[in-house]
């Protein structure tokens, strides 16, 4: 009985720190891409004055598009490499009568 005990217990152990397991270096972890993808030579191409149909077939379609006040849209890119710290690319675009009149990036 005793041994059951100390096994059922260790078996419990053992399962609860299986999420602890996933810094080990052995494991394989995936690079995860989401977004709109922003090739320096496409966005070079975003030109204050633009409508938007010209900056949506020039980056495609913008992952966030504020529904309250449509003048904002944002593209916004992230990285997260298997071994590594994630990056995020966004560029913020503004239109006022659906023309272009601010381009702001961050990285």
């Amino acid at each position: 009985m005793r041994i059951r005990n100390i096994f059922f217990i260790s078996f419990i152990a053992i399962s609860l720190s299986a999420c602890s397991w996933s810094n080990f270096p052995f494991l394989y972890k995936p690079d995860i891409q989401q977004g709109n993808v922003l090739p320096e030579d496409r966005v070079a191409q975003v030109k204050v004055g633009m409508n938007k149909d010209e900056v949506n077939y020039l980056l495609g379609n913008p992952i966030l598009v504020n529904v309250i006040d449509s003048r904002d849209t944002q593209y916004i890119y992230t990285f997260k490499p298997g071994k590594g710290d994630m990056t995020t690319q966004k560029l913020i675009l503004t239109f006022n009568n659906d023309k272009l009149v601010q381009i702001a990036r961050s990285e």
